[in-house]
């Protein structure tokens, strides 16, 4: 006779905490999304963004040779865009944060190349 009394072998347990495929069923039924018109959402009279005439900027700039190479113009928008998505960041931490995010977007062959088209089309849509 053992001591502690083992009542014999148990099988696998599930993961605890599952609440059970219910659960994922309530938010799908309160969710719903509305049917938007994409021809009403854009007014094209309504100003455009800082960030979309920055790189409009940046794009034909970089046409006109004004910007020597997509090197710099990389680092152009990764500015840009850090100065309006973080209105509040600025000193030295910041030019580091370009520098860094410029660089693995420059290293990267399909983005550099996709983000020099997007200039090119840019600048053709003066």
């Amino acid at each position: 006779m053992r001591v502690g009394g083992g009542s014999g072998p148990r099988g696998p347990q599930g993961p605890k905490g599952v609440k059970g495929a219910g659960a994922a069923g309530k938010a799908k039924a309160t969710f719903k999304v509305q049917q938007v018109d994409k021809t009403d959402a854009i007014d094209p009279d309504e100003a455009r963004s800082a960030l979309a005439e920055a790189w409009q900027k940046i794009a034909e700039e970089l046409r006109d040779g004004g910007i020597a190479d997509r090197h710099e113009a990389i680092r152009r928008a990764v500015s840009a865009v850090i100065k309006d998505r973080f209105k509040g960041l600025q000193g030295k931490g910041v030019r580091k944060i370009e520098d860094q995010i410029a660089k693995v977007l420059d290293e990267d062959p399909r983005m550099a190349d996709r983000l020099a088209d997007q200039f090119r089309r840019l600048a053709d849509n003066e």
